[in-house]
C-alpha cells in the first residue's frame, strides 16, 4: 500500500504511515475509494460536522479525509466516517446543535446517501 500523503509504500496493518505519521484506513482506501482531488467549496465544520471524539470544529483541526465519505480529526490524527460526524444544521448559522434524535435521523441520512452513492459507482 501506498501513502497518499507522502507516496512510500508501507504495510497494510499499520493504521499509520510510519514515514508520515498520517492516518491510514485499508478498508475505507477498498470500499469507498479515494476523494477526487481538488479545492472544497466549504469546510466540514461549516457545513456542521464536529469530530466526535474531541469536539474539533474548525479548519485547522477538521478536514475533509482522502477518502469518500469520511472526514480527517488532525488533533485524533483518524479518519471518521462523515454520518458520524454531523451534529449541526447545515450550514452551521448556530451554535446550538442538533437534539439527540435529530442527530440520529441526520446521521441516518447521511450514511444511507453514503451507500446509494457507492452503489452507483458501481454499476
Amino acid at each position: 500500500m501506498y501513502c497518499s500523503n507522502c507516496g512510500k509504500e508501507f504495510d497494510e496493518e499499520t493504521s499509520k504511515c510510519p514515514n508520515c505519521g498520517v492516518s491510514k484506513n485499508p478498508d475505507a482506501e477498498k470500499i469507498c475509494g479515494f476523494r477526487p482531488k481538488g479545492t472544497s467549496l466549504f469546510y466540514p465544520h461549516e457545513l456542521g460536522y464536529e469530530c466526535p471524539i474531541c469536539g474539533a470544529s474548525d479548519e485547522d483541526n477538521l478536514q475533509w479525509s482522502e477518502y469518500k465519505f469520511f472526514v480527517w480529526c488532525k488533533r485524533c490524527n483518524l479518519d471518521i466516517p462523515s454520518c458520524l460526524c454531523k451534529k449541526y444544521p447545515s450550514p452551521k448559522i448556530s451554535l446550538e446543535p442538533f437534539s439527540d434524535r435529530d442527530r440520529i435521523i441526520e446521521q441516518t441520512r447521511i450514511f444511507l446517501e453514503c451507500l446509494k452513492e457507492v452503489k452507483e459507482e458501481k454499476r
